[in-house]
């Protein structure tokens, strides 16, 4: 999002989606935060459960109405959580929920189709209240008078904690094709995250992070983080 120069350079087109794929608790969500803030974009969060609504035609409306607000508070990331809620392979089935789920897919996936990363998709609007028909005569000026046209930058993070029963179909090239895993942190990773939770904490000069690291094998995170509080409420 902010090195579009790179890719144009290399005649490349950068990617507009990326699958965050591992176990819980292992800090997908709060990487797609992460680059929301370090590129000033807005953070718009979709998640996957809530996309699968009771009635006939309400996922697709939320998936076709995240994009239409995405693009009006450009630069925006859109982070799709527990994806795999809407995106498992299809199946030829009767039950009208599986059908209302895949149809929230096709919509997902015509709206990664329907746009374009190396142009950063041309604005379907001026912002919030102004008027769609400006946009012709400010792209006939903008060329006249050598002015960038009019943009919107997008960006689709999806995570799951099952990538394996995702639909190939989100994954193929154009779509959600940058995978990134977040595995189980290391013992390095766990001592150095049990130094960043209590930091804002009265911790006794004595206690060695690199054995509670040890003995904190195959913690994701969050329960990392859990072990700070804990050890803060039993210290009251």
């Amino acid at each position: 999002m902010t090195h579009q120069e790179r890719f144009q350079k290399l005649g490349i087109r950068p990617p507009k989606g990326v699958l965050l794929y591992g176990p819980p608790g292992t800090g997908k969500t709060l990487m797609a935060r992460a680059c929301a803030a370090q590129t000033n974009a807005t953070f718009l969060k979709l998640a996957g459960p809530q996309l699968v609504q009771m009635f006939i035609g309400d996922g697709v409306k939320l998936v076709r109405d995240a994009f239409q607000l995405a693009k009006e508070k450009s630069p925006c990331i859109i982070f799709i959580d527990e994806i795999d809620a809407i995106g498992t392979k299809r199946c030829d089935s009767e039950v009208s929920g599986d059908r209302e789920v895949q149809r929230t897919m096709l919509e997902l996936l015509n709206q990664l189709d329907g746009f374009s990363s190396d142009d950063r998709i041309k604005a379907g609007c001026l912002g919030p209240g102004s008027l769609p028909s400006l946009l012709p005569i400010w792209h006939s000026l903008a060329r006249l008078v050598g002015l960038p046209p009019l943009f919107v930058i997008i960006w689709v993070i999806a995570a799951t904690n099952r990538a394996d029963i995702l639909d190939p179909a989100l994954m193929c090239s154009g779509r959600l094709d940058r995978k990134i895993e977040f595995p189980h942190p290391t013992e390095e990773a766990r001592a150095r995250i049990l130094q960043i939770h209590p930091r804002k904490m009265n911790v006794h000069p004595g206690v060695n992070f690199e054995e509670l690291a040890r003995s904190t094998d195959d913690f994701n995170g969050a329960q990392l983080k859990a072990v700070c509080v804990e050890a803060g409420m039993l210290a009251l």
